[in-house]
């Protein structure tokens, strides 16, 4: 994920467009730019817990003790949903890199070279392309594309109550679309993956 904040804001114009099936409508200000970093705090400790859609299943994120991966200096975020999953971020002034994640159950490091950028410049309804390349444990798997979309503004309800989020959409080369609502300072609210939802119940971030 992330990208964005630039101009001073003077005159606001917002336009709202009714998405169907959500919880409310998805604002769009012009000239108001996002920092993915100020909607996904990725620092040591901070965790959230999430519950899948129609179901008693949750699982959990939580950000590790800096290391070293993809010979950077990253924050691991650890899924924990039954199996585990290491993901690399290095959060910096300019946005928000993505260096690729560690599967301990085959001991593979999936390094992205170069590593995915979120812009920390974005505005609402803009869109940015990141080209790389995929390695497992040094060996070249192939080039993907992640295309990074700053959809608007949005007030949902989830488990843990009712939140204004930033909604983004993560779209990956031959996998597919993630959907991410952000609560600003907080962290991830809703994140949703193919026919598949998953709620926010607990944050240590509120």
């Amino acid at each position: 994920m992330g990208h964005y904040n630039r101009y001073t804001l003077t005159c606001l114009v917002v336009a709202t467009i009714l998405l169907s099936g959500c919880a409310g409508t998805i604002v769009i200000p012009e000239w108001k730019t996002y920092d993915i970093t100020d909607y996904w705090p990725i620092d040591t400790g901070n965790g959230w817990t999430f519950r899948v859609a129609g179901t008693s299943d949750e699982w959990s994120m939580t950000v590790g003790a800096r290391e070293w991966f993809g010979g950077e200096l990253c924050y691991p975020v650890i899924y924990e949903n039954g199996s585990t999953e290491v993901n690399y971020y290095r959060p910096r002034y300019d946005g928000l890199y993505y260096f690729g994640w560690y599967d301990p159950s085959t001991h593979t490091s999936y390094v992205l070279d170069p590593p995915v950028f979120y812009s920390n410049m974005m505005m609402a309804e803009e869109t940015t392309y990141c080209d790389t390349h995929l390695y497992a444990n040094g060996v070249p798997i192939g080039p993907l594309t992640y295309t990074f979309t700053v959809v608007g503004e949005q007030r949902i309800t989830v488990p843990l109550g009712t939140f204004d989020t930033l909604k983004i959409e993560i779209y990956i080369s031959g996998t597919g679309s993630q959907y991410w609502w952000l609560i600003k300072a907080v962290g991830p609210a809703r994140i949703r993956e193919g026919g598949t939802s998953h709620g926010l119940v607990d944050t240590n971030m509120l």
